[in-house]
């Protein structure tokens, strides 16, 4: 009686095994990816690498063109102002100044101190509303 239990219990295992074994391959199949899958989704990713290479290639080129137009339209306004300084600033050179008093009197100027103030340029007549709108309309400067 004992070989043909023992021939019996290995067959329940053995199938028992195989089932086993069965379902994981199913479930195996159904997470892993086949073939054309994968082929696909490489194809993808190639094509959009290398859509990402052109657009990032073309917003370099812009890039290296609006800074050399930036580049243009500062050499136009370093020429313009030196254009305009003459015409309509004049320089104030660099000076000490003593301000304050030491009269106990006047406590809101105390004390009496010397001031460096550096050279600056100033307009030879005043700015009006108008020239100043119309600077901010052009500069965009408040």
């Amino acid at each position: 009686m004992g070989d043909w239990t023992a021939g019996i219990g290995i067959l329940i295992v053995a199938v028992l095994w195989i089932q086993i074994f069965i379902d994981y391959r199913r479930k195996l199949v159904r997470i892993m990816p086949n073939v054309s899958t994968v082929s696909s989704r490489r194809q993808e990713i190639s094509s959009q690498s290398s859509e990402s290479a052109t657009s990032t290639q073309s917003i370099q080129e812009q890039l290296l063109a609006a800074r050399r137009e930036i580049e243009e339209y500062e050499e136009k306004r370093i020429e313009l102002q030196a254009e305009l300084n003459p015409l309509e600033m004049i320089l104030l050179p660099a000076l000490k100044v003593r301000i304050g008093t030491s009269d106990p009197t006047h406590e809101d100027e105390n004390p009496e101190h010397q001031v460096n103030i550096s050279a600056f340029y100033i307009d030879k007549t005043e700015v009006t509303n108008l020239q100043y709108k119309e600077f901010v309309a052009v500069t965009g400067h408040r």
